[in-house]
């Protein structure tokens, strides 16, 4: 009997165990991994995004990939409280850079959640030849370790230290460079850093700045490291300095102001080849480029849309447009040009779409003839001539020609016989037709014509007008970019999506970029107190200096800061800007 009971009670053990198992089986797991693609080309790069849900939660232990290498990393994290109890989620974003070619696989990757230890799911990753392969990089790796040689001399030791750094010191002219900034502390500041980007002069630079977070160890120390990342073009050819970025650090009980500034970097700028082909508009990267009409078969003076596209990496932001094609018979009116990009793994990265409408004078079968584009591939060191298809386009007559037509021919009828005999000379005399006879009113008194005569001066003057507003634009971009910089400004300020966690950061950027197309002058990188009196230089009050420092400081407080605002504290920070952009306004106005 004694027996027995034993047996029954291993048997309820082992279905409690069971029971518990299973539910941990069908639990969700507090853990996630995707990729934004799962096939690429040998020298692109993918996204890995860690996904974490839990009160306590280690960092990923990312493994060795074989045949993957890890490019840089960030974290962001969100907070919500809800009946009292406190939820968070943690996101962990790597760029990937496959090495080798074939079916290669991100590993499972092990996350400590609450005190239990979860895994992703492997994840299956096709990688393709790629026709422009670039090199493996040596960043640094998250969570990895420096060897203090590899930096600036006498930071070993230091509680924190700055450096800056570029992927290419020899760019040729309008080719994208990277230049990175890192900062790296030990310890815990008590007030928020102050960060000024060199001014970079001689550059034209991309106002987008990717930032990642991550953790090293340098000679046996840990150190926590913020990274920035910003794409250069050279404007210039020869020599040119990249002055130190600096990071003040203000005072605090403990201890006193602290500047870190990096080492300034020297640039050689090499010209592009001579002579450059026809056609060679100053285009420097990796491109391709498509053409389409939005309608391939149309009547005689219907307007038709011709669209060019270029894509791909380069410097498209400082291009003026595509060379549209000439079509002998057709009116073709002036072509828009619209450039989007965005920077994505250090690289500049979009599209340029020229667009132009057609029209056709008259029926018949027309080819609109290859468009070329012509640009200096840096990595070939040489320049590529890019050619679209000719396009076919079929037009047929108008409404009303084809009834013209046809009475033409019978106007005109062909060769009669007279007395079995050809005679090309003779014509047979018909009645004119009805819509060729004279009307009862001529066109010149008709009320369209009357009407058109009193128009004709406005018309007159209105293209004046737009001439010289054209003329005028061309001739003086500093003052139309400084009347437009607070209306672009202030819309792109309502616009902005308040959900995304640069919100400031971008708050920031924008407020930076309307002051240097509004004042004709870059004040990036200005130290607070040259920023103070370059504003109050301008005639701009101490009230709005200060009130524009502050908005400033707390975009750098955000950025560096553990503590995120929320969607409230954001838009209020929106309206602040919003604000502050119009009275700059109205006392620049008053100025005047």
């Amino acid at each position: 009997m004694k027996r027995m009971r034993h047996q029954f009670l291993a048997i309820i053990i082992l279905g409690m165990l069971i029971v518990i198992q299973v539910q941990v089986v069908f639990a969700q797991s507090p853990v996630s991994a995707e990729v934004d693609r799962n096939s690429l080309s040998l020298g692109e790069s993918l996204i890995l995004m860690i996904n974490i849900s839990g009160s306590r939660a280690s960092e990923p232990e990312i493994p060795v990939m074989d045949g993957f290498q890890v490019m840089s990393s960030g974290k962001s994290s969100q907070f919500s409280i809800l009946n009292g109890k406190m939820s968070s989620q943690v996101s962990y974003r790597y760029t990937l850079r496959p090495t080798r070619e074939g079916q290669l696989t991100i590993p499972a990757i092990n996350i400590e959640v609450d005190g239990q230890v979860y895994a992703t799911q492997p994840i299956q990753i096709e990688v393709r030849s790629g026709t422009n392969p670039l090199q493996p990089v040596q960043p640094i790796q998250p969570g990895g370790t420096i060897s203090p040689d590899d930096l600036q001399p006498g930071v070993e030791g230091e509680e924190a230290f700055v450096e800056a750094s570029l992927d290419n010191q020899e760019p040729y002219l309008g080719e994208q460079i990277l230049y990175t900034f890192r900062f790296f502390r030990a310890v815990t500041f008590y007030e928020q850093p102050s960060y000024q980007p060199p001014s970079f002069k001689g550059f034209w630079s991309e106002t987008d700045t990717e930032q990642f977070d991550y953790d090293v160890q340098v000679a046996g120390r840990r150190y926590r490291v913020v990274e920035l990342q910003r794409v250069l073009i050279p404007t210039t050819v020869g020599a040119v300095t990249i002055e130190p970025a600096r990071l003040i650090i203000p005072a605090s009980f403990f201890m006193s102001d602290m500047e870190l500034a990096s080492d300034p970097i020297k640039v050689t700028v090499k010209p592009l080849p001579e002579p450059a082909p026809d056609g060679f508009r100053g285009a420097v990267g990796q491109f391709s480029i498509a053409a389409q009409v939005d309608n391939d078969q149309l009547m005689a003076n219907e307007p038709v849309t011709l669209k060019v596209e270029v894509t791909g990496e380069g410097n498209l932001s400082t291009l003026s447009g595509i060379e549209m094609p000439k079509v002998d018979g057709w009116r073709a009116f002036d072509a828009t040009t619209k450039v989007d990009t965005d920077v994505h793994d250090g690289k500049l990265q979009g599209s340029l779409i020229s667009e132009q409408l057609l029209v056709p004078n008259k029926a018949g079968e027309y080819e609109i003839p290859p468009i070329e584009f012509v640009y200096f591939d840096p990595q070939t060191e040489s320049y590529q001539t890019l050619k679209t298809e000719s396009i076919a386009i079929l037009v047929a007559p108008g409404n009303g020609d084809e009834e013209i037509a046809a009475t033409m021919e019978n106007i005109l009828e062909p060769s009669a016989v007279v007395s079995g005999e050809s005679v090309d000379e003779i014509r047979y005399i018909k009645a004119v037709p009805e819509q060729l006879k004279k009307t009862a009113t001529e066109w010149y008194a008709s009320p369209i014509y009357s009407i058109f005569s009193a128009f004709a001066p406005i018309v007159l003057v209105v293209d004046w007008f737009l001439r010289r507003k054209t003329r005028y634009m061309r001739e003086n971009p500093e003052r139309v970019r400084a009347s437009k910089a607070a209306k672009k400004a202030q819309r792109v300020l309502i616009k902005m999506d308040t959900g995304k966690s640069d919100t400031v950061e971008s708050v920031d950027q924008i407020l930076q970029t309307y002051l240097d197309e509004r004042l004709n002058q870059s004040v990036r990188g200005m130290r607070n107190e040259d920023l103070s009196q370059f504003l109050l230089d301008q005639g701009i009050s101490q009230e709005l200096v200060k009130e524009t420092l502050d908005i400033l400081r707390w975009s750098e407080i955000e950025r560096y800061g553990a503590v995120k605002m929320n969607n409230i504290e954001t838009q209020s920070m929106i309206k602040r800007t919003m604000g502050l952009i119009n009275q700059i306004e109205e006392e620049l106005r008053q100025k005047k």
